[in-house]
């Protein structure tokens, strides 16, 4: 299951791993097999990208950080124009790793299941994601927790005006805070997948409309 941590190493700049939405057939898999055959077929996509960093995973993990760069060495051919993503994290892989702290962010976000997708906002105080833990109200729902006093808060469910039975992910953060970009996969309807944006009011609040569909 994903967890989200925090990673402190001297000297060395730690990337963002980018990605787009996850995909609904990537969001349930879980054989390292599975993902090696979705990063095969759908490379070089963001979700394909995705699926490199789910088969490394099991091996960073352990710390075999020679292991790990192995994956990204022979995945990085297929991904031409992320060259320079996936250099950048095996020059990361391949830094020293003294004194590097790992700080799980702790119960207010992290469950025993499932956390992904995370975003922050700009100035750092909230952090939106998508969890599958139980009480929601679809597959994967959308969270926000709140950093105060330098803990990371219970993390609450953004209720039913962005959350559906089905499935959603964030795709975005505006810099304000107060639009998302969400990844929404809808059952029976005449689009697989749709991205939409949900804009914060301050009256009535967070509405939903459609902004691009796939």
């Amino acid at each position: 299951m994903m967890k989200f941590f925090v990673l402190s190493i001297p000297i060395v700049f730690l990337p963002f791993f980018a990605g787009c939405s996850l995909s609904h057939d990537l969001a349930m898999m879980d054989d390292p097999s599975d993902f090696t055959a979705y990063a095969n077929k759908w490379a070089p996509s963001e979700d394909a990208f995705l699926a490199v960093q789910r088969v490394a995973k099991p091996l960073l993990d352990k710390k075999d950080w020679n292991g790990a760069i192995a994956i990204f060495e022979q995945f990085e051919p297929k991904f031409p124009e992320m060259k320079k993503r996936f250099d950048a994290i095996i020059g990361m892989l391949r830094a020293p790793s003294a004194n590097l702290e790992i700080k799980n962010l702790g119960t207010g976000i992290n469950t025993t299941s499932n956390e992904i997708k995370p975003a922050v906002t700009t100035d750092g105080s909230r952090m939106y994601f998508a969890s599958d833990r139980p009480g929601g109200k679809g597959e994967l729902d959308i969270y926000v927790s709140k950093l105060e006093n330098g803990v990371w808060q219970l993390a609450q469910n953004l209720g039913d005006r962005i959350n559906t039975p089905d499935h959603e992910t964030i795709n975005g953060l505006s810099f304000d805070g107060t639009s998302i970009l969400l990844y929404v996969v809808f059952r029976d309807t005449w689009a697989t997948a749709t991205i939409i944006i949900s804009k914060k009011q301050t009256k009535a609040g967070p509405q939903s409309n459609i902004y691009l569909h796939q």
